[in-house]
């Protein structure tokens, strides 16, 4: 099925993985906005067809990083930190986005609202502190 028969297919009455729809136009040569969009399309329309928990974009985006397309991975994590804002492994899979890209000031500052809304991120916590991120001692010691 390509990414465009995908917009016209049917939803069914078992939900159906958001992220797979939405790899299907990413990976059509389409990029990542047009699979963004096509999430946010389903999630409007089709709400009851498909999943959209906040493993169905972090699956999506870890898939785009192991491809090499950071930016659309960065994407990814960014619209799962949007749609989770209060899930500490959406700031933490955005974290290892930013880091994969080389901005570690970003990952640094991701990792850190990480282990704010979970301290016991152990990931998060390792990596805010292997990169520099001495802000995080200060946050744990407060």
């Amino acid at each position: 099925m390509t990414g465009m028969s995908l917009l016209k297919h049917p939803p069914c009455t078992q939900r159906r993985s958001a992220s797979r729809g939405a790899r299907r136009l990413t990976g059509a040569s389409l990029g990542a906005a047009a699979g963004i969009q096509r999430y946010q399309d389903l999630k409007r329309r089709s709400a009851d067809s498909y999943d959209f928990a906040e493993s169905e974009l972090n699956t999506l985006g870890y898939y785009l990083l192991r491809q090499g397309e950071l930016e659309a991975a960065i994407k990814i994590f960014r619209l799962n930190v949007e749609q989770n804002p209060d899930a500490y492994n959406t700031f933490d899979s955005l974290g290892e986005g930013l880091l994969a890209l080389g901005d570690t000031l970003g990952a640094i500052d991701s990792y850190l609202k990480s282990v704010e809304l979970n301290p016991a991120n152990e990931n998060g916590f390792a990596q805010a502190t292997g990169q520099g991120g001495q802000q995080i001692r200060a946050k744990r010691k407060e």
